[in-house]
């Protein structure tokens, strides 16, 4: 648990600096957009899975006009969710792409300014193309920072969306059951 800690402390404050800088608000508000579409994604598939309950009951019913709605009531939803996952695409190489540009134009500045590479030439201990390596390092970052967010946010969301609705649901079944048990 203290390994899991100081890695959160570290990414923390590697990307912290980024949502604070001169770029701050561009990158914020790209940020809350691949959240909100992220959270959009999840309630989409909360609608789907209630989709499939709608459907199945119009097959067991042989519903045509109830069929007919849920298939259009699909492509609809099958539209939104695409749209969305580009967007989701978009927005989130978009916040890579200038969270990076940032970071690599801090880090080279700092590298640069203090003359290492010119120190490291003297000492023989030159490393091959260390600007490409920072480069690199700082695309690896900010690529795997954002996939596990989303990542970790994909996962959690669910219960965000679908606790109220079992509460829900619950309280319902307890309260059918309970005027149920009142009539016999």
């Amino acid at each position: 648990m203290k390994g899991f800690a100081s890695t959160i402390a570290a990414v923390w404050r590697l990307s912290v600096p980024y949502y604070n800088s001169e770029d701050r608000w561009p990158g914020r508000i790209l940020l809350a957009g691949v959240l909100a579409v992220e959270l959009s994604l999840v309630a989409a598939q909360v609608i789907l899975n209630q989709w499939y309950n709608r459907f199945y009951n119009t097959l067991q019913d042989r519903d045509w006009n109830a069929f007919v709605s849920a298939v259009i009531f699909f492509c609809v939803l099958a539209a939104v969710y695409t749209v969305l996952a580009v967007y989701q695409t978009y927005l989130n190489q978009w916040l890579q792409i200038r969270w990076r540009s940032w970071m690599t134009e801090t880090y080279m500045r700092q590298w640069l300014s203090s003359a290492n590479h010119y120190r490291m030439q003297l000492l023989g201990d030159a490393a091959d193309n260390p600007d490409q390596r920072i480069a690199d390092d700082l695309r690896m970052f900010v690529d795997y920072t954002l996939t596990i967010g989303t990542g970790i946010l994909w996962l959690l969301a669910p219960a965000m969306f679908l606790g109220p609705i079992l509460i829900i649901t619950s309280f319902i079944y307890l309260a059918i059951s309970s005027d149920s048990n009142g009539l016999e």
